[in-house]
């Protein structure tokens, strides 16, 4: 425990729910609000008064923390509300956590002068999440590909952090994966993990048979050429933020099966991916190394 004993947790999905749930268990008094809508809305120090959750010592705000740069992302709440109201509410001693800010939000906690976070920047963080992610593009292809995982045959555009996780789960339970890379060392790194390598840029050079795609690029990488290579029952999984990796157009005019994987570990695993975030927070209030 810190100096720093009430936090607010404001807005977000269900894993923020648990989030405050592992804050209320590591002995922070925490205020919830913003989920008067979601089916799996605790008694966790629920107000529906703003002020009154920004009185916090704590201030943790969504992942991401907004969708079009001027609403705090709030899917279960019953209205709006502008991030201009959060920061009007801040003052100078508050700690505000956050996921994905925005450069006018960093702009506004500057200026105020309150000390700042963006949680998703923390490594420990980021690493959970992504093996969260590639456990839940591993239940997406079980569930929605009609045939086994062993012998499945699987290609994984990008070797950072997902696409390491996403193919190492997929070869642990027999499937044929190849990882497609543009950089020598993520090539190098899938060759010593047991993978099979081909350079991006020759993606569209011949004909690709595989069951999925997994794309983990989040710059466009999966245009015409690479779309009339692959098979049309190919399954795509695009898991990359924007502006994503695939075109989608072309894909749906070519008739192939879009699966939008965007932020799974909230759809997936929300009691673990909130309880990393709140664990990175702790760590990092308690001064330990995120």
């Amino acid at each position: 425990m810190t100096d720093f004993d009430t936090a607010a947790v404001i807005g977000g999905d269900t894993r923020q729910i648990y989030c405050a749930e592992k804050l209320r268990a590591a002995g922070y008094k925490t205020y919830l609000f913003g989920f008067e809508l979601s089916p799996d809305n605790a008694a966790l120090g629920k107000t529906d008064e703003l002020e009154k959750a920004m009185s916090a010592d704590i201030i943790i705000l969504p992942l991401p923390v907004s969708k079009n740069g001027k609403l705090l992302n709030t899917p279960f709440c019953g209205r709006e509300i502008p991030l201009s109201d959060i920061t009007r509410l801040l003052t100078p001693e508050k700690k505000v956590f956050y996921g994905m800010g925005t450069k006018q939000l960093e702009r506004a906690l500057a200026d105020i002068g309150c000390v700042y976070y963006d949680y998703y920047k923390f490594q420990s963080l980021i690493i959970k999440n992504a093996l969260l992610t590639a456990e839940g593009v591993l239940g997406i292809i079980t569930d929605k590909i009609p045939k086994t995982v062993f012998g499945m045959k699987a290609a994984v555009t990008g070797y950072g952090r997902v696409g390491y996780f996403t193919a190492k789960l997929l070869k642990a339970l027999g499937a044929e994966v190849t990882v497609f890379a543009r950089s020598p060392e993520q090539l190098a790194k899938a060759d010593c993990a047991g993978l099979e390598t081909e350079e991006l840029q020759y993606f569209g050079c011949e004909k690709r048979n595989f069951d999925c795609l997994i794309n983990t690029v989040p710059s466009h990488i999966l245009g015409e050429d690479e779309l009339n290579a692959l098979s049309s029952d190919t399954v795509i999984i695009e898991t990359a933020s924007a502006p994503y990796g695939l075109d989608f157009d072309a894909a749906r005019k070519k008739g192939f099966t879009v699966i939008k994987a965007f932020s799974l570990p909230g759809k997936t695993s929300p009691i673990t991916a909130g309880e990393v975030i709140a664990e990175a927070i702790v760590t990092k209030l308690s001064g330990g190394a995120v």
